[in-house]
């Protein structure tokens, strides 16, 4: 699940406009029913293993697989909201500002790398690595807060792409969040925070 998010979603989502694929949302929907799908197996197979010969020890594992694998399933689900975001802004036929642009993509390099390194700590059950993750949000955080500041300057000054594109990127914003959201709960089911 983690391999077809890093590998297939998340290089697609915010490609600039002029790059962006034919289809997109439709590919990234495809990608979120195969996410689902593998969800639901995950959670039969666990459901239908015989509890009475597990140890609490591989009951604990056991959740901690449920609680990542849904986020995972989640994970693809914002993805497909933000590209719904953006085919907003591609019928329009209107772009972000260049300082938009460039803010959200920061936002998403962080959020990123936050997915990767909660998915190494989880692959490796490295739990230093995961309360990095956990260490991090605040920094996010403080990050989504200066976008929305930021934004809402350029809105001042009426900068005419942010006034057509305001609805759009605060979504875009709020999505970025709630996948950081989602790496952070990867990272405390890896600690046995559940």
């Amino acid at each position: 699940m983690a391999g077809i998010i890093r590998e297939e979603m998340f290089p697609r989502v915010m490609q600039p406009l002029a790059e962006r694929e034919v289809d997109l949302l439709e590919k990234l929907r495809r990608l979120d029913g195969t996410l689902d799908y593998l969800y639901k197996a995950i959670a039969r197979y666990l459901a239908n293993m015989n509890h009475d010969n597990l140890s609490e020890e591989q009951m604990v594992a056991e959740t901690r697989l449920l609680y990542i694998a849904n986020d995972l399933e989640h994970i693809g689900d914002v993805t497909v909201e933000m590209a719904r975001q953006w085919r907003k802004i591609e019928t329009s036929g209107i772009e972000f500002s260049p300082e938009g642009q460039a803010e959200l993509q920061e936002m998403f390099t962080r959020v990123k790398e936050n997915f990767t390194s909660a998915i190494q700590a989880f692959a490796s059950d490295d739990q230093a690595l995961a309360a990095r993750v956990i260490r991090g949000h605040p920094e996010i955080l403080r990050l989504e807060k200066n976008l929305r500041y930021s934004h809402f300057q350029r809105l001042q000054r009426e900068n005419r792409l942010s006034l057509e594109t305001t609805s759009v990127h605060m979504e875009l914003i709020n999505h970025l969040l709630r996948l950081n959201i989602h790496n952070v709960s990867i990272a405390q089911a890896v600690m046995g925070i559940i």
